[in-house]
């Protein structure tokens, strides 16, 4: 089995790769997608402050380019410190943006890493437990490090979102953290620190917990809140 370090090493090597395209806007020709098997197999392990651990695995098959930024991002701890900003319990819980690793709630929302990402067209659909890389209003081509996962099946978010992957264990986790206490904005009142992302090769302990629900957002709870992203 592959060690911790190795894991790393290789999800490195992609960094040059997505970071070199850090100045990719609209006007740039998008960077080129990665072979899915230079993409390391492995899954992050997201130990968050006073909650727990949960692990997420990858659809590096289906949308190579959004799981190698991802691996990228996560290995280089671009997400350690940061909190959830966005909480909607039967909804979703969001992070990736920067200006949540400090106390002002209010700046918290429209940042995040200085790159897009072409557009990878995927059939997924947003089941409970996927996680998606979370765009600027209806453009496929705008995500970035932000990223939110979803808490109930939710279709409506299906060509809203980019599906990058899904939690495969430590579900409860993110249920615990979906019941926090927030601001009118969603963000919670107490943050909610991302301690370490961790890259491992797949399996390692379950405890996920996918199949139910801990109750559905109503129609009003969700208005207006489809995730934005940097």
């Amino acid at each position: 089995m592959p060690s911790r370090i190795h894991l790393l090493a290789a999800a490195m090597i992609l960094a040059a790769m997505i970071l070199a395209a850090s100045g990719a806007r609209a006007k740039d020709p998008p960077p080129a997608f990665p072979d899915p098997a230079e993409i390391p197999d492995v899954e992050a392990v997201f130990t968050v402050e006073r909650f727990g651990e949960f692990r997420v695995g990858f659809f590096r098959d289906e949308v190579p380019n959004h799981v190698a930024a991802f691996l990228t991002l996560a290995g280089s701890g671009w997400y350690d410190g940061m909190s959830f900003h966005r909480v909607i319990p039967g909804y979703l819980i969001q992070t990736g943006d920067p200006a949540s690793r400090d106390m002002d709630l209010e700046n918290d929302g429209p940042g995040g890493a200085d790159f897009t990402l072409p557009a990878e067209p995927t059939e997924r659909t947003h089941l409970r437990g996927t996680v998606a890389m979370a765009w600027r209003g209806d453009d496929p081509a705008s995500a970035g490090s932000q990223f939110f996962i979803v808490l109930d099946d939710v279709p409506a978010l299906d060509g809203k979102a980019t599906p990058i992957g899904e939690v495969t264990a430590g579900m409860d986790t993110v249920d615990r953290i979906s019941q926090v206490s927030t601001h009118r904005n969603r963000n919670p009142l107490d943050r909610v620190i991302i301690q370490s992302v961790t890259l491992t090769s797949p399996g390692g302990e379950a405890g996920a917990d996918t199949a139910t629900s801990p109750g559905a957002a109503t129609a009003a709870d969700t208005a207006g809140t489809d995730p934005e992203g940097d």
